[in-house]
């Protein structure tokens, strides 16, 4: 699929469904990150796709490879790697921003109301890469407007790369999100992320019990490098009070009204 860098590809399941995968490479934490982020919006009930893990065997990886070097992008090795239930009739907000000519606005979206905990979602996962490709909508069934739903976690965390000492050190001093699609025309900072707020402070814990309890991530996408107890205790470190000052600091600096 035509996706940038990560070279995702579109695989069909046992199960007769379609999905797109993001390999686990052992030198980054694109997978973990990407499994993470999904499994907490999902949590949180923010409109994301489905995570889904999918075996590739030996000689799937090889046929895959044989498309990857073609476009000059790294092997993967068969095993277990982070997918997504593919949806069809996506369209990506960038895609129909150019097609009308003019920026999407809230009155696009049947479910705009999501729109200020989307922002906080990326503003305590510190994902700067909230670009118009990365926000995907669908056509409501009577035609006159959109849903959104958020796509592509991978640079969570401070990117593919992190470590547990650049993870904890971001979350001392949380940025403000860099690049936001959605419109944030009419956000008051002060009272409409309470009710997100409220949820980080009780779910958020539960969220990472179930990933653990369940052994949703697998243990190979751990490395000494980082893994899923890092990620949480960075997370839990943070003060909710900071997290509210990150999107305040967004919203003033010409994110919103």
């Amino acid at each position: 699929m035509p996706t940038g860098v990560s070279g995702a590809w579109k695989v069909v399941g046992d199960d007769g469904e379609s999905y797109v995968v993001k390999f686990n490479m052992p030198h980054d934490h694109t997978a973990l990150n990407e499994l993470v982020c999904a499994y907490i919006a999902e949590q949180f009930g923010l409109p994301s796709f489905e995570p889904v893990l999918v075996d590739i065997n030996d000689r799937q990886a090889v046929h895959i490879n044989g498309g990857r070097a073609g476009a000059g992008i790294e092997p993967v090795a068969a095993g277990v790697h982070f997918a997504v239930r593919l949806v069809a009739h996506l369209y990506s907000a960038g895609s129909l921003e150019a097609a009308a000519g003019r920026k999407m606005t809230r009155d696009d979206l049947s479910n705009a109301r999501c729109i200020p905990d989307v922002l906080g979602f990326d503003t305590l996962v510190q994902n700067h890469d909230r670009h118009c490709g990365n926000v995907c909508l669908v056509l409501d069934a009577d035609a006159s407007s959109y849903s959104f739903c958020i796509l592509d976690h991978g640079h969570a965390f401070g990117g593919p790369l992190w470590s547990p000492k650049s993870v904890g050190d971001m979350y001392l001093n949380p940025a403000p999100v860099s690049r936001f699609c959605l419109p944030t025309d009419g956000i008051d900072a002060s009272s409409d992320f309470d009710d997100f707020l409220c949820q980080v402070g009780s779910s958020l814990s539960y969220a990472f019990d179930a990933l653990t309890g369940k052994g949703v991530v697998p243990s190979e996408w751990c490395t000494k490098g980082g893994g899923i107890e890092d990620l949480r205790g960075a997370i839990e470190s943070l003060d909710l009070e900071s997290l509210r000052a990150a999107i305040g600091g967004y919203l003033r600096g010409g994110g919103g009204a």
